[in-house]
């Protein structure tokens, strides 16, 4: 039987690359063109236990006199989270799941409670219960409750109530009837 959901789980993630794959390439263009640079950010984050591996995002800033900043573009591919869906690519070679707690960054390892550092017992993933819960990003010690919670609760049945409650949640944002507080800060800030 878990032979067959993993096959399963890697039908579905090829069902979503190949839905969504016109809107990666569409936004890999649009950013070649529009921002004039390499598509494409890597960044070594945190996968599952701590172990590193790199994230493969679509790239929405620039860097001018030594200044990070969102491009126009990089606005709006942040704000559909365009950005997250090569994400997908991760998942696909088994770094990432498609729930779980977000990757951070490899040097928070050192920094997390003993409580905190469970949200590492599963696979980071591109949506997680605290993405559907917490609407302050930057509200780091509600949504590592919210990660290790998942850690001890994970299942089929709560990664689809998760995938669900996403889907509507970024549609509410999409139309603008939610608000998410974005904010980029590190947790040790």
């Amino acid at each position: 039987m878990r032979y067959i959901c993993f096959f399963l789980y890697y039908i579905l993630i090829l069902f979503i690359l190949f839905i969504v794959s016109p809107f990666i390439i569409f936004t890999i263009l649009a950013i070649i063109i529009v921002d004039n640079h390499n598509p494409f950010y890597l960044e070594e984050r945190s996968g599952l236990l701590g172990d590193p591996f790199l994230i493969i995002k679509l790239r929405t800033m620039k860097i001018s006199n030594n200044v990070k900043f969102v491009t126009k573009l990089g606005k709006i591919i942040r704000l559909l989270k365009i950005d997250e869906l090569t994400q997908l690519f991760n998942v696909f070679l088994g770094q990432m799941s498609l729930v779980g707690p977000r990757p951070l960054y490899v040097e928070y390892n050192n920094k997390y409670s003993d409580f905190e550092i469970q949200r590492l017992n599963v696979k980071p993933g591109i949506t997680g219960l605290a993405q559907i819960k917490v609407i302050d990003t930057n509200n780091w010690r509600s949504k590592f409750k919210y990660d290790v919670f998942y850690s001890k609760h994970k299942s089929i049945s709560f990664d689809l109530y998760i995938l669900c409650k996403t889907l509507f949640f970024y549609l509410n944002v999409v139309i603008g009837n939610k608000i998410i507080i974005e904010n980029h800060n590190r947790f040790d800030d």
